[in-house]
């Protein structure tokens, strides 16, 4: 998967820190809404890897996609 990404992804960071809204949504979606308890356990695992390195404040007053709540901050 990692050779995936590279291949695709020039400037992961970036990437990252560009869509970081949405792929933290989408991440909290999956292990709430995830039917199986390995999409939940993903979703936890890519979780920890995205929040890694990042300061408190991105993650903490981010707020979440409206397809969760669109009042709540991540933490």
């Amino acid at each position: 998967m990692n050779q995936i990404w590279t291949a695709i992804v020039k400037d992961s960071t970036s990437s990252i820190d560009t869509h970081f809204e949405e792929i933290m949504g989408d991440l909290l979606k999956s292990m709430v809404d995830g039917r199986e308890w390995r999409s939940r356990e993903a979703s936890c695992a890519a979780m920890a890897d995205l929040v890694q390195g990042r300061r408190l404040e991105k993650v903490s007053k981010t707020v979440l996609p409206c397809a969760i709540s669109s009042s709540e901050p991540f933490l």
